[in-house]
């Protein structure tokens, strides 16, 4: 028989597990991407948002600043 086995595919075991399809692979990859990509996207519009906030409150802290400035400048000349 030269060099064919005398047990047919069962001496290691891996050949006797069949090929799985790609589509499943794909699904599983594409459900995980999908929800990388979400999570992602739901982290930059907090941080998008908190920077909104951010600057929001730079901008009345400067206005606050700039306005005390001028009521010094004009009262002490």
């Amino acid at each position: 028989m030269g060099f064919e086995p005398t047990v047919r595919c069962r001496i290691t075991g891996f050949q006797d597990q069949l090929l799985k399809p790609l589509g499943h692979l794909s699904v599983k990859c594409f459900t995980i991407i999908a929800t990388i990509l979400f999570n992602v996207k739901f982290y930059l519009i907090l941080i998008l948002k908190s920077l909104t906030y951010i600057m929001a409150w730079g901008n009345i802290l400067m206005e606050y600043l700039l306005i005390t400035l001028a009521i010094q400048i004009c009262q002490f000349g």
